[in-house]
């Protein structure tokens, strides 16, 4: 009885064996089977369209755009050509059309304008002599002594020599004796000369004392002292340097010798 039962227990396990290793063919099987099925699903090249040269996928033949898992024909409308593109919309508006749902509609021109070749903006610009405003061009109102100008600022016409703008008028540069005449946007138009310094409407000469030459910068009296000199309100004096030091940096001041320190108008080891 004990050998019959240990057959039957034997044949149960080889049979539990039997039906896992079933289940793990038919799973291996079935992975198998969805690997090929994906692998041929990325193979299939629908209609006009061609294999990528690298990678997996597809893009479609030029006159073709992709929809969904086909390639449609790009029918282009009037007035249009085809870009040899499978992106955006595959065409675009001959020069002078404008895309708009769909279609190319004509750019109309205002009187004085022309076409421009960018595509992007109005489409159109305003001819030399004339302004843009509110779809329109406009003629541009030259004030006496006035010529056009594209690059000037804030407008399209600009001053002739010895005028300035003031006022949309175009107005005489009356430059002072010792100036002279500067082109600029800003300003009045004039500047001082060299050694001179504007005062009020006027330039007047700086005026340089004894040991000190012409620096004029914008800034201070126009002038500076020499070396060795130091400036007392508009003089310059010699500088009285105390035992133990020497002229500074600038010239016109003294500072103490290392290791003396500056102690009021001596040079002292503290």
């Amino acid at each position: 009885m004990k050998i019959k039962s240990n057959l039957a227990s034997l044949q149960l396990e080889t049979n539990a064996y039997a039906r896992i290793f079933h289940a793990l063919v038919f799973m291996t099987l079935i992975a198998i089977s969805n690997t090929t099925f994906a692998q041929s699903a990325l193979d299939v090249v629908p209609e006009n369209s061609e294999k990528l040269s690298y990678g997996d996928g597809w893009r479609c033949n030029p006159g073709f755009i992709k929809k969904d898992n086909a390639c449609a024909e790009i029918i282009a409308p009037d007035n249009a050509y085809l870009t040899g593109s499978s992106f955006r919309l595959g065409w675009a508006c001959n020069h002078g059309y404008r895309e708009m749902n769909g279609s190319c509609n004509a750019i109309v021109l205002p009187n004085n304008a022309y076409l421009t070749a960018s595509e992007y903006g109005s489409g159109w610009e305003c001819s030399r002599g004339y302004l843009e405003n509110n779809g329109t061009c406009e003629k541009i109102e030259l004030p006496e002594n006035a010529y056009l100008d594209n690059n000037s600022f804030g407008g399209k016409w600009s001053c002739e020599h010895g005028y300035k703008s003031v006022d949309n008028e175009c107005r005489k540069i009356i430059v002072p004796e010792n100036g002279y005449y500067q082109k600029s946007a800003f300003g009045q138009g004039w500047e001082c000369k060299h050694g001179y310094r504007q005062i009020s409407e006027r330039c007047i000469a700086i005026e340089v004392p004894e040991n000190a030459y012409l620096e004029d910068d914008g800034r201070g009296n126009g002038w500076k002292c020499k070396r060795g000199y130091s400036e007392v309100g508009k003089t310059c004096e010699v500088i009285n340097l105390p035992e133990n030091s020497h002229i500074d940096y600038s010239g016109n001041d003294w500072e103490c010798n290392k290791p003396f320190r500056k102690v009021k108008d001596l040079c002292s080891i503290m």
